[in-house]
């Protein structure tokens, strides 16, 4: 009996060892769309980050690879009859590569807790947008501070100290101990360049995390080109300015379309849609219109030309390193030790589905993984 004993466990041993082996890193994480998974061909991506400063400006210059410079965003295509909207946000790349590029950065100095172990994980919070069990927009709309008093319509980023809960997304706290939060620098400073929305403005998205993520005060460099009543665009191309009024869409997503072309809609180069003129099937608008931006929100400027070439982004972002404004940014001062923590959209995809980089330092005159270089 017990030879048999031993012999059945010999053979269960063998059975799940061979099981192991056979099954060895496939994992238990697959594709699933329903459930907002899409797990990318290249795992990661390199990424280099250079700093400067001159004790007024600070500059970071980044650079990673893309196989294709995603210029353009969602848009309004005229399919014939109706004007309809192309590049929704899907799990994974944009079949239509209707998504721009895009390099983020946090910016921390040491009054997020935990933020320099797990960077950016740590305002994952509960029922995100865009995860398996995310929390439905019309809930976050009428929630009455995330909603009616921020303006948020979707599940965002969070520091978990503005929560009450932490597993719980709609436990905020009330909005006077929010305040206090930011005022004592509980926040994070969110640098955010993007190809199509900010980039031919020359600046980059100056925004923030706390109880959601959250735009500096002021205006942003976009607004939505878009006239729901009489569902149409609200402005078009001047022709007068760039000899059109209209691009195509089978020319964007054959990427015909290139950095040098004129492919997004400025305020200062548009004219009001005239639903009279003769539309194809095809004439495309961008849903997007650009405009100057104003206020903190405009803090963040690109230097120089933020350009794909050979396959790679080159893009050089400068700031202020005390704007003035301590609510909104982390303020950089000589011999200060910051973390940063990164992201990388490539190959039209927006929502979750982007690379990520776990936290480094930066410093000022002190030894960190990044050293600023002073001139």
């Amino acid at each position: 009996m017990r030879r048999t004993a031993i012999y059945a466990a010999v053979a269960l041993f063998i059975g799940v060892l061979g099981v192991s082996w056979l099954t060895h890193g496939r994992g238990v994480v697959h594709n699933d769309p329903a459930r907002h998974i899409s797990i990318p061909q290249a795992l990661t991506v390199p990424l280099q980050v250079q700093a400067a400063y001159n004790g007024t400006t600070i500059f970071f210059r980044y650079r990673w690879p893309s196989p294709r410079p995603g210029i353009f965003h969602d848009v309004l295509r005229y399919d014939g009859k109706a004007w309809v909207v192309r590049g929704a946000t899907v799990a994974g790349p944009q079949p239509d590569g209707l998504h721009e590029d895009r390099v983020a950065m946090m910016v921390d100095d040491g009054r997020v807790p935990e933020f320099g172990r797990y960077g950016g994980y740590v305002a994952i919070g509960h029922r995100l947008a865009g995860t398996a069990n995310e929390v439905p927009g019309r809930e976050v709309q009428a929630h009455p501070y995330l909603g009616q008093r921020l303006g948020l319509d979707e599940g965002t980023k969070y520091l978990p100290g503005t929560r009450s809960n932490i597993n719980d997304w709609a436990s905020t706290l009330p909005e006077a101990e929010q305040q206090a939060l930011i005022s004592a620098g509980y926040f994070l400073d969110l640098w955010h360049w993007r190809a199509n929305r900010s980039n031919p403005m020359g600046v980059a998205d100056d925004q923030m995390v706390a109880a959601g993520r959250l735009s500096d005060a002021g205006r942003g460099a976009y607004t939505t080109n878009w006239d729901s009543a009489k569902r149409q665009p609200r402005l078009m191309f001047n022709p007068a300015r760039v000899e059109r009024s209209a691009l195509n869409f089978d020319a964007i997503v054959q990427g015909r379309i290139g950095q040098d072309d004129v492919y997004a809609l400025r305020e200062d180069e548009a004219v009001p849609f005239d639903p009279a003129l003769a539309w194809r099937d095809g004439d495309t608008i961008p849903r997007r219109i650009l405009r100057t931006s104003q206020g903190s929100r405009a803090d963040i400027a690109v230097s120089g030309r933020a350009r794909w070439t050979d396959g790679f982004w080159e893009v050089t972002l400068s700031r202020r390193m005390d704007t003035g404004n301590p609510r909104d940014d982390k303020i950089f001062v000589e011999r200060g030790l910051y973390q940063l923590a990164f992201a990388i959209h490539r190959e039209a995809t927006g929502g979750r589905w982007h690379y990520v980089s776990l936290p480094v330092t930066l410093g000022l005159g002190r030894d960190a993984t990044i050293q600023a270089t002073r001139f």
